[in-house]
């Protein structure tokens, strides 16, 4: 193995135990000596690689909406012929997944012991709404609001039903009823309040 990979390897190393350990620990709970004891590595090699704590949780962050992101593009490619609706109830599916899968991660990113200066639902509510407002300008004759302006209170409001759900004080969200918590979200934006007259 050369140099390049060797630092590779390394990193990834430090990027995934760090992650372990802050999901089987608790954020706070970790520091820098215990991650590069796990490894059996010098502090040295952990600030050759990451600047802090923070910019390790900030990069999975990170690469997680770009997955979601990613898994959602997908989902609009691969249903096109569908109604919008569809499209945009096979999202919330999708959202809801990640919700259920990624729980304990997003509760200590999102968590308020954490704080960076990355504005983390800005990230996830611009990427969600972009993806949003291509579907619902599908159908822009059937939306009585401007698509832009849906798309964004939709992603918005996904945003804090994940961060609730995530933070979960009382723990009653499991993957069994998250995604009924997302069903009921789906109809209630795209059905409205009220039942028709």
């Amino acid at each position: 193995m050369n140099r390049k990979e060797q630092k590779e390897l390394t990193k990834k190393q430090i990027f995934e135990t760090s992650i372990s350990l802050f999901i089987e620990k608790g954020y706070e709970n970790v520091s820098i000596d215990s991650i590069v004891k796990s490894l059996g590595l010098s502090k040295g090699a952990f600030y050759h690689h990451f600047v802090s704590k923070d910019a390790i949780l900030i990069e999975f962050y990170n690469n997680m909406i770009d997955d979601l992101v990613a898994d959602l593009l997908t989902v609009v490619k691969t249903n096109r012929q569908l109604a919008a609706q569809d499209i945009l109830e096979r999202i919330f599916e999708k959202i809801s997944l990640f919700c259920a899968e990624k729980q304990r991660i997003i509760k200590i990113i999102i968590s308020d012991s954490y704080k960076t200066n990355i504005s983390l639902e800005e990230v996830f509510i611009h990427e969600v709404s972009t993806i949003i407002v291509n579907v619902l300008n599908m159908a822009k004759e059937e939306i009585y609001q401007e698509t832009t302006r849906v798309s964004r209170y939709t992603s918005t409001l996904l945003f804090y039903e994940v961060k609730y759900i995530c933070l979960d004080v009382k723990g009653v969200y499991n993957k069994e009823n998250i995604p009924k918590r997302f069903r009921d979200i789906f109809h209630l934006i795209v059905n409205g309040a009220f039942k028709a007259k």
